[in-house]
C-alpha cells in the first residue's frame, strides 16, 4: 500500500516530554477514499478546536478487520499510527486519535490518578474486558468531548463524571459544555 495523501497541517511542534505534539500535526493518510481523508481532517480539526495537541500520525485504511486485529480501528502506538478497517467507523476516528493523544500527552501520574479515581486496576491488557481497561475509558472520554455530539438537556451522573474527567485529563473544559450552557442559559 502506498501513501496517497499527506495532510500537511503544519510543522511547528512543541515537546510534551513524551512525544512531539503539534499545534498543527502532519497526518499521512495511506489508502482510503477522498471521503475518508476528509473525515480524518474533520477529526483532527475537532482535536485542534478543543486545544488538544496530536502527534504526527500515519493513518492507514484497510479492507479487512484482520488488519486491525478484528476491530474497526486500532491505534498501534506512536511509531505505527492508526489503522481503520471498516467503513462503519464514524466516531472510531476520534476514539483512535484519542489513544494517540493519550500516548503523547498523559504522564504516568495522570494515568494512575485516572485509574484510582475510577476504581480501575489495569491500564491496558487483553486479559480483561474492554470496558475494564483504563486506556479505553480514557479514549471514550476524550472521544465524547471532541465528538461534537451534544450533552442531553438533563445531565446524567455518568455524563457529569465524563465531563469532569475530560477537564482533569486535558486541563480544559469539555467543549460540549459551552454549547450546553449556551442552550440552557435561558431556561
Amino acid at each position: 500500500m502506498t501513501e496517497k495523501r499527506v495532510v500537511p497541517l503544519a510543522s511547528v511542534a512543541t515537546s510534551s516530554g513524551k512525544a512531539e505534539v503539534s499545534a498543527l500535526p502532519e497526518i499521512a493518510i495511506v489508502g482510503g477514499t477522498p471521503a475518508q481523508a476528509g473525515r480524518v481532517e474533520e477529526a483532527v480539526q475537532r482535536f485542534l478546536s478543543a486545544g488538544l495537541l496530536l502527534p504526527d500520525l500515519t493513518i492507514s485504511f484497510h479492507d479487512s478487520l484482520d488488519s486491525c486485529a478484528g476491530s474497526k480501528g486500532v491505534f498501534w502506538g506512536l511509531s505505527k499510527g492508526i489503522s481503520f478497517c471498516s467503513d462503519e467507523v464514524d466516531m472510531v476516528y476520534e476514539h483512535e486519535m484519542a489513544h494517540a493523544w493519550v500516548a503523547a500527552n498523559l504522564t504516568d501520574s495522570q494515568r494512575s490518578g485516572f485509574m484510582r479515581r475510577n476504581g480501575l486496576t489495569v491500564w491496558s491488557s487483553h486479559d480483561v474486558p474492554w470496558k475494564e481497561r483504563a486506556t479505553e475509558r480514557v479514549a471514550v472520554i476524550i472521544q465524547q468531548g471532541v465528538s461534537g455530539l451534544p450533552i442531553p438537556p438533563a445531565i446524567s451522573e455518568a455524563t457529569l463524571r465524563s465531563v469532569r474527567e475530560f477537564e482533569k485529563l486535558t486541563g480544559s473544559p469539555d467543549p460540549r459544555l459551552i454549547d450546553w450552557a449556551w442552550q440552557h442559559a435561558a431556561t
